[in-house]
């Protein structure tokens, strides 16, 4: 309609806008009289890699389009992704946080990577280094599990899995069933560098662990002793538990399980679950896996 006009960038329909489905939403609208009918360019607005068009081109440094914006796709073996040009598993519009387009020399100085360059930077070597590693996304998720690349790092994990990092593996004491033992497949000098182990049981503050010590190959090993409910009391021995539910956890962003299950092996404790957690020393939430028994 023309109830509004600015007298210069206006655009007038004499039908419904012709909306079209496309990977991201509904509301793709290509070839219309909104097209590069903005007052600037799409980069100077943020939305160098987004796009309007079911054809998937890119806004890039054009004059912008009117309407709704999507991040442009390209379609692949998981289907429809965000583009990735460089190939290194971070989308365009993630490596220019800034959506204008910056390459080369300008992304680094604005503390991006290069989305043409899957090596922006060096290692201490002078080595090329993978983006994906990059000190740019320390405190960054790339991967959506929860946990940002320094924790990642500390973990010696790839920044772009979405694994978690968390299992529980039983080692046998020789004590059961009143002493149990499990390792974690993490390092224990990388892990407790940033992280202190502790249990928690049926949500309680205690007990606390018997111990926690590096295993025989270097890993995490947790021992509990199951004769102690939350409350610091006895359990009734030979009093067999429906399943203990045994889960490790760390401070990030969302709960990752990985479950295993032994089936009810009759402990002597009352009716329980032991909550062995890590507490990451940052302002992270929570992960965990569980282990039942």
């Amino acid at each position: 309609g023309t109830s509004f006009t600015d007298s210069t960038n206006e655009a007038d329909f004499t039908a419904p806008p012709p909306y079209q489905d496309g990977p991201f939403g509904h509301y793709y609208m290509p070839g219309t009289v909104l097209a590069n009918a903005g007052s600037t360019t799409a980069d100077q607005l943020g939305l160098y890699h987004y796009t309007t068009a079911t054809n998937q081109a890119v806004q890039s440094n054009s004059i912008v389009d009117i309407g709704l914006h999507y991040v442009g796709a390209s379609y692949g073996t998981n289907g429809w992704v965000p583009l990735d040009t460089d190939g290194d598993g971070i989308p365009d519009y993630v490596e220019d946080a800034l959506g204008n387009g910056a390459t080369g020399d300008a992304a680094i100085n604005l503390g991006e990577t290069d989305w043409l360059n899957p090596t922006t930077y060096t290692d201490t070597n002078g080595n090329p280094l993978p983006d994906k590693y990059s000190a740019v996304y320390a405190d960054i998720d790339l991967s959506g599990d929860g946990l940002v690349g320094r924790i990642k790092a500390a973990l010696g994990m790839d920044p772009l899995t979405t694994a978690n990092p968390i299992s529980l593996i039983p080692v046998t004491t020789g004590y059961e069933p009143d002493i149990l033992a499990f390792e974690i497949p993490l390092a224990f000098t990388n892990l407790t560098n940033f992280a202190e182990p502790g249990v928690r049981l049926d949500g309680g503050t205690g007990p606390t662990l018997q111990l926690y010590e590096p295993a025989t190959n270097g890993n995490v090993l947790l021992i509990w002793n199951t004769t102690f409910d939350s409350q610091g009391s006895w359990g009734s021995p030979g009093t067999p538990l429906a399943g203990i539910i045994v889960k490790v956890t760390m401070n990030t962003k969302k709960h990752l399980v990985s479950s295993l299950n032994y089936g009810n092996k009759g402990f002597h404790c009352t009716n329980a679950y032991l909550q062995a957690h890590f507490k990451v020393r940052l302002p992270l939430c929570l992960i965990h896996t569980e282990q039942s028994i």
